[in-house]
């Protein structure tokens, strides 16, 4: 019943989040036996997908609305390829009245695409990796260059790194992005929180807070304790002001470009250190 209620969404999917950080004990035999919290918690995952999915834009209005706002939505890649969501508070009143159930179920629609997006990746990757070790041309040569590139980079990191963290296992980054005059929506900023740490624990690699003020740490002080450490672990409030030195070592140009200079450009005869890099200046000089 739990695999029907699940509709287009794999079965180990629908567990993976909620299983993945549950303690398991060895029994004799080598095996693993997942406790009764454990079980409750895969149990609750279940009944959350069961209740959530399916989502159709086309027949809720107001799921629709918070995705035209562009309240949520993709914002490109990391330096390592993983997709980066952008939470636009800026986007978001509570004085529009939307609700925040349509706007929890517009942003789950864009997580779980980016998730996808990952799984469908590591096949592509699967696939151009065997048909080379077989001597196979492949017609998609910009996805093995790509997808290799991105597997080198992950080799390179060091060797603590979390082995389900690069651009191929379904992470994704987070900018919450707040800047100055933001009517935050205390109640969306709770759900947020909620959804993550009770069904994408795991699926979260960053969680980047711009620009960072008194405002955002009250509102941080105040969500952080609904979170695990593990959560709260990967949530960055970057300083440096309108343009972050964190964001720039972690995101490409072309993605802060995307997510922060298109909702904050910098004001008229402000110089603005994101708008184009010097490679970027010495490569237009070249060609």
């Amino acid at each position: 019943a739990a695999r029907a209620s699940l509709g287009e969404f794999p079965a180990w999917d629908a567990v993976n989040d909620a299983a993945i950080n549950l303690h398991a004990s060895v029994i004799a035999s080598d095996l693993f036996q997942i406790s009764d919290a454990a079980a409750a918690m895969v149990e609750k995952h279940l009944a959350w997908r069961a209740d959530t999915f399916p989502i159709d834009a086309n027949a809720e209005p107001g799921v629709a609305s918070a995705l035209a706002a562009k309240i949520f939505a993709r914002a490109g890649v990391d330096v390592d390829g993983r997709p980066v969501l952008l939470f636009a508070a800026s986007r978001h009143r509570a004085s529009d009245e939307r609700e925040t159930r349509d706007v929890i179920r517009a942003m789950t629609l864009v997580m779980e695409a980016a998730v996808r997006e990952a799984e469908e990746k590591r096949k592509r990757l699967e696939t151009a990796s065997t048909s080379v070790v077989a001597g196979e041309k492949t017609n998609d040569e910009d996805v093995v260059e790509t997808d290799a590139s991105s597997t080198d980079r992950a080799s390179r990191a060091e060797d603590t790194k979390h082995p389900r963290d690069d651009s191929t296992t379904g992470r994704f980054s987070l900018i919450l992005f707040a800047p100055y005059g933001t009517e935050l929506d205390l109640r969306l900023v709770s759900a947020l929180a909620s959804t993550f740490q009770d069904n994408y624990p795991e699926r979260l690699h960053r969680l980047y807070a711009l620009p960072t003020g008194t405002v955002t740490r009250v509102v941080w002080e105040a969500v952080r304790p609904f979170l695990s450490q593990s959560v709260a672990g990967k949530v960055v409030l970057a300083s440096g002001g309108r343009r972050p030195a964190e964001l720039r070592e972690a995101l490409p140009l072309k993605t802060l470009r995307e997510a922060i200079v298109a909702l904050d450009p910098m004001d008229e005869g402000e110089e603005d250190p994101w708008d184009e890099s010097d490679e970027e200046r010495e490569d237009a000089e070249e060609t």
